[in-house]
């Protein structure tokens, strides 16, 4: 979570839940990686299981990009310019994996290095001897491709464009107007908005900008920046988080959501 939000200057922000409704629950009791696509709202599960070694940084930064609205680099409609579906490589049963998906939007140029992309011998039949996905573009480094290690470059541009971070924060004025937009403030949505963006944007005495009391030392020429009522993004900005053990089980009003990736595990494969 960390490195999630560091890696966007805290556009997106993980907090603990209290009384909200719509919040996501960290479950370690099934039996695969997996997350609902974007908010659902209520108790929405992640599935971070330990019986199926989904604990380490990438593999958890995977799905939490899946409950942020994320989908997978290689469904993306424009994939078959970058790469080849070997169908019968496949494993029986997960030809679906593969199939690519009307429902993305093209935010970013394609991202062989993705954290959200397949590695090339994905569901293999035989991993060690047939590749289920054929790179076509010269110059790409197959062992980066599936890495569940870090967000890459276009990873963070994709959330920072999907929540309209720099939409929100910065917009050029004429530096004669500093000393007008001292000291005021421009207020956000209200906490109980379900989309909101930010919370209190404040322009200091010194012409600094803190969003939420952050400091302003990840933005750039900020100095120059106007503070400007952030627009709402389509999907929620503040993820709310639980940790099982601090949440009565016995008090959940509704089931697990259905599982709109369930096959994350098999994707983890041997290390």
């Amino acid at each position: 979570m960390d490195e999630i939000m560091s890696g966007v200057n805290r556009c997106i922000q993980f907090i603990p839940r209290e009384q909200h409704k719509d919040f996501l629950y960290i479950d370690s009791r099934n039996l695969d990686c997996s997350s609902d696509i974007g908010k659902k709202g209520g108790n929405q599960s992640v599935s971070i299981s330990r019986a199926s070694e989904c604990v380490s940084k990438g593999i958890i930064m995977h799905e939490l990009l899946h409950a942020l609205g994320l989908w997978h680099e290689h469904t993306r409609t424009d994939r078959d310019n970058y790469i080849e579906i070997i169908y019968h490589n496949v494993r029986a049963g997960h030809d679906h994996d593969f199939d690519k998906n009307s429902n993305t939007k093209l935010l970013t140029p394609y991202d062989y290095y993705s954290i959200m992309h397949y590695k090339i011998n994905q569901f293999s039949k035989f991993a060690r001897l047939y590749n289920t996905i054929r790179i076509l573009q010269p110059g790409v480094d197959e062992t980066k491709v599936g890495q569940r290690e870090y967000l890459s470059d276009k990873d963070k541009e994709k959330i920072t464009i999907l929540y309209q971070c720099k939409r929100a924060l910065r917009t050029s004025f004429n530096a004669s107007h500093t000393n007008l937009l001292s000291g005021l403030l421009a207020k956000g949505p209200k906490p109980s908005d379900q989309n909101t963006a930010f919370g209190d944007v404040e322009l200091s005495q010194s012409n600094n900008v803190k969003v939420n009391g952050l400091t302003p030392s990840v933005l750039n020429n900020i100095d120059q920046e106007r503070v400007i009522t952030p627009v709402k993004p389509t999907i929620r900005t503040n993820i709310e988080v639980v940790s099982e053990s601090v949440m009565n089980l016995s008090s959940r009003k509704q089931d697990t959501p259905i599982k709109m990736n369930g096959t994350e595990t098999a994707e983890i494969g041997k290390k």
